[in-house]
């Protein structure tokens, strides 16, 4: 107590102590929530400002101090307010123990619109306010064992110990969480948030290091809940953790500050998971960068896997705003196993005839390095493939054709369709093929067209396969076994794949040690050799000779 004033007869009290009071809240209302972001820093100024009108009039200073209070909301609090009426200042200090507030014993927010937040939880939480004569507010607070947990009682995040400092004034407010370690999401994490009304900007910023994407998948589909873009975001970034990330939502109205198209986000990826829209294709162990502008992620990996096949480099562009189909557009660089091929493309070209063909494919061995280009147009919504390869070497088996075929400097185009063999070279069913070059049109009616190419055939091998033609097998009648050598020099042939009798084609060659039979015990062609042209046609032999035995009987 001030003794001076005393003895004019007044009593000022200079400190006023409260011991163990009980502090509660309004009743939250029966009116429907307001927004979430209603604060006015014009209002808390008039607000402050009345404060001194309780004061005595002779009243300078006035100190009180609150001792053990108690609340539903936390165990024990101690504190300080201190109020300066010359210089019009206000400062306050308060250390409170056992911290607990629900979403639901507060007004101010729509639990259907926000996040879906049931309570925030703090060991401790130590803070100190000051108020200048301007109404400048500058506050700093101290949380230790900090935790979230939604309506389902799960952990959103947990700190040990986290420090921020918050700015109000009449031109806008900030708040600055220093970076500090969550324990879930595990990171270390920190945030800046400004708003500024009269300049209508507003922003939020965090900073992220070492954040596991799969926690922050959980979190944040809880903290954004209902939100399709969120949603679709982490159904494509899985998995990984991200050593350094920046994320940041900046707006002109701080009440739509959230909103989808005002995200942005940098930050690395390692041992990231990703799944391409619109496909089964999973790209995981992904190293690289991730950012997202106006909606569009886009992912650029310098490593990755599809399986057994390794990514050497990968770009991903997906509009997540384009919700009807999620438009996007991928190029991935790969060492690709072609034994995954059939597995890999089928599902990609469902219901096509080269998917069909794939299917016959069988005991695949071999590497090649490919481009794989993958996107959804925005005026389509239909997945567009498409690939092309260096040369490669490949072994397996094809139900078409008998036995093990084994193929060299094989060059692979795919586009909308159509398939482009070149340089292909090797063996299959008892034939040697070299610089062949072969294209199929899948889109409407498939056709076939070889434009260059030579092959040795066996006879021998081969006669049993060509005989499985009906075409072929009138072609080549009365024939009924073969052996010897058929060298193919040049070769044209086009048309629609399941109609060769329509086909189209001028083949040249010669013909060497060839036997031909037309029945058991009767009279056989053998060791003839020729030089041979035919067409659809046209049918010449030449320059042959040939020797006519009998079979003993």
């Amino acid at each position: 107590m001030d003794l001076q004033p005393l003895l004019h007869g007044k009593i000022v009290m200079g400190q006023v102590s409260l011991e163990g009071p009980k502090i509660s809240f309004p009743i939250k209302d029966s009116h429907p929530p307001g927004p979430l972001f209603k604060f006015q820093a014009v209002e808390l100024k008039e607000a402050l400002s009345k404060i001194f009108q309780y004061l005595p009039e002779d009243q300078e200073k006035l100190e009180i101090k609150i001792i053990n209070a108690v609340s539903p909301y936390f165990s024990s609090m101690d504190g300080s307010l201190i109020l300066s009426r010359a210089s019009k200042d206000i400062a306050a200090q308060a250390i409170i123990h056992k911290f607990e507030i629900h979403t639901s014993d507060l007004s101010l927010i729509s639990p259907d619109q926000y996040p879906d937040i049931d309570s925030i939880i703090l060991d401790q939480l130590k803070f100190n306010v000051s108020v200048n004569s301007k109404f400048e507010i500058t506050a700093g607070m101290d949380g230790q064992g900090l935790m979230a947990r939604s309506v389902n009682n799960d952990v959103l995040f947990d700190s040990d110990s986290v420090n921020a400092f918050l700015n109000l004034s009449d031109t806008g407010y900030q708040l600055d969480i220093k970076p500090f370690k969550l324990n879930y999401p595990d990171g270390l994490v920190g945030v800046h948030f400004f708003s500024d009304p009269a300049q209508k900007k507003s922003e939020i910023q965090f900073t992220g290091k070492d954040i596991h994407i799969d926690q922050a998948k959980k979190m944040s589909l809880t903290v954004f809940k209902n939100s399709r873009f969120v949603n679709d975001l982490f159904g494509i970034l899985k998995d990984g953790i991200s050593p350094d990330i920046h994320v940041a939502f900046r707006a002109d109205d701080l009440s739509l500050l959230f909103e989808a198209g005002n995200l942005e986000l940098a930050g690395s990826v390692k041992n990231g998971v990703v799944r391409i829209p619109k496909t089964d294709l999973t790209v995981s162990e992904i190293k690289g960068r991730a950012e997202i502008h106006n909606g569009i992620l886009d992912i650029d990996a310098g490593y990755g896997s599809l399986e057994s096949s390794v990514i050497k480099q990968g770009q991903l562009t997906i509009d997540l705003l384009g919700f009807d189909h999620v438009p996007f557009n991928g190029i991935f660089v790969l060492d690709a196993d072609l034994s995954m091929v059939p597995k890999t493309l089928i599902p990609l070209l469902p219901e096509t005839l080269l998917a069909k063909e794939l299917a016959k494919a069988h005991n695949i061995a071999g590497r090649a390095n490919v481009r794989l280009d993958l996107s959804i147009p925005k005026d389509s919504g239909e997945l567009d493939v498409k690939i092309d390869s260096d040369d490669f070497s490949i072994k397996g088996n094809y139900d078409r054709i008998p036995g093990p075929l084994s193929l060299e400097r094989i060059n692979f185009k795919y586009n909308s369709g159509v398939v482009h063999l070149s340089h292909v070279q090797g063996t299959l069913a008892g034939m040697t093929i070299d610089d062949l070059d072969c294209g199929l049109d899948l889109k409407v009616e498939p056709t076939i067209s070889i434009r260059s190419g030579s092959a040795r055939i066996s006879l021998y091998s081969a006669f049993p396969f060509l005989m499985a033609s009906k075409r072929i097998q009138d072609f080549l009648s009365p024939l009924k076994n073969a052996a010897g050598k058929i060298d193919v020099s040049s070769i044209r042939l086009s048309g629609p794949v399941l109609t060769p009798e329509k086909w189209v084609y001028d083949i040249t060659g010669k013909g060497s040690q060839l036997d031909l039979t037309t029945q058991p015990n009767q009279r056989e062609i053998g060791n003839l050799s020729c030089e041979y042209h035919f067409s659809q046609n046209h049918f010449s032999l030449e320059k042959f000779l040939q020797k006519l035995k009998a079979f003993p009987g």
